[in-house]
């Protein structure tokens, strides 16, 4: 079973409700007709499949850059935290909420009672001085790999190599889910400073007219400013 993406975040099975995380990075339940939040959380992560009535999220640890965890949220109970998994180990150079020079695709899917977790993270040469062969050797990285989580008690087993050829779908611009059109829409950054967020919107129109149905603040990546 694969997630139904959203810009953002993801949808439900019958494409009624969607998960996403807001300008804060919390998440919140929201109806896909209006755009109106059913509920909302103080928990941050990023939603990534929805199974039944369990929303799965990808929370970065606070402490340390290179662990996932899984959390395992309680649709109809208003997100309610019903378990999370055990720790996802990642190598140590891995910062999973990102940084310049280095970026990190993953991708939750479902087999039966069973979460997986394909992820690949590469780091590269950003700009700035120019570096020497040996330098950019250095910075030049690429790892992948693939965890086991059990949604039954949240166990975590890192499975052995070689790990299957896996496809990465980088996170949809536009969403088209029956009768309406999904947009990913970035706002000018007036207060324009390295690592600050860029306001975004999620916009919703009518897939058949074109007419703005409606538009909700959702987080947005971070600002890269030019190296010298």
């Amino acid at each position: 079973m694969e997630a139904q993406l959203l810009p953002g975040g993801v949808a439900d099975a019958d494409g009624k409700k969607g998960y996403l995380q807001d300008a804060n990075g919390s998440i919140k339940a929201v109806s896909l007709s209006s755009g109106a939040t059913l509920w909302k959380t103080s928990m941050t992560g990023k939603p990534v499949i929805v199974v039944g009535n369990r929303l799965i999220v990808l929370l970065t640890d606070s402490e340390k850059p290179n662990v996932l965890r899984l959390l395992v949220l309680d649709t109809s109970e208003s997100g309610h935290l019903s378990r999370q998994s055990s720790p996802v180990v990642l190598p140590e150079w891995i910062m999973a909420d990102g940084m310049r020079g280095q970026r990190l695709l993953t991708r939750v899917s479902l087999e039966k009672e069973l979460l997986i977790l394909d992820w690949q993270a590469n780091s590269f040469y950003a700009g700035g001085a120019r570096p020497t062969p040996e330098m950019l050797r250095r910075m030049q990285r690429f790892e992948a790999g693939r965890f086991r989580i059990s949604l039954h008690d949240g166990s975590v087993k890192k499975l052995a190599e070689p790990i299957p050829l896996v496809v990465f779908v980088p996170v949809p611009q536009t969403v088209i889910l029956g009768p309406r059109q999904y947009t990913r829409i970035e706002k000018p950054l007036n207060d324009v400073g390295d690592g600050k967020l860029i306001p975004t919107m999620l916009v919703a129109t009518d897939h058949a007219t074109s007419l703005k149905l409606w538009e909700i603040p959702i987080a947005g990546r971070r600002f890269e400013a030019p190296l010298p």
